[in-house]
């Protein structure tokens, strides 16, 4: 729990850190996986994927993309993101889908050499 607040921190310094349970509850879900990566015996980094059934079929989404400050520009968010990709690919998801602020020089570069692609759309949000 430690480093999972730790690592969330680093993402976002107001959001509410999860308990035990709220990790647990994804831990134990049919639709969202954590995935965690470990570097020099800490916890290095994470990301959520969502595998999720729409009427237009099997689809994929990750959140959460966190790699911790000290350990960057050692590849961990391209494993993770292969996973991610690897599972979405399994599970028969048709798309595989994320956010990243246009400020994040360097993970953008990563995705787009991974194979993604920027996609013109607006992204809405409404705080609930």
């Amino acid at each position: 729990m430690e480093a999972m607040h730790y690592l969330i921190r680093q993402l976002n310094d107001q959001a509410d850190l999860p308990d035990i349970d709220a990790i647990n509850e994804i831990i134990q879900s049919d639709s969202t996986q954590l995935l965690m990566v470990r570097e020099d015996d800490s916890w290095a980094g994470s990301l959520s994927l969502v595998i999720y059934q729409i009427p237009t079929g099997q689809q994929a989404r990750i959140e959460d993309v966190i790699v911790d400050l000290r350990f960057r520009g050692r590849g961990l968010g391209k494993i993770l993101m292969e996973e991610a990709v690897r599972r979405a690919r399994k599970a028969g998801a048709a798309s595989l889908s994320f956010t990243s602020r246009p400020a994040r020089e360097a993970a953008n570069k990563l995705y787009q050499s991974m194979g993604f692609k920027l996609h013109d759309t607006n992204v809405y949000k409404m705080d609930l």
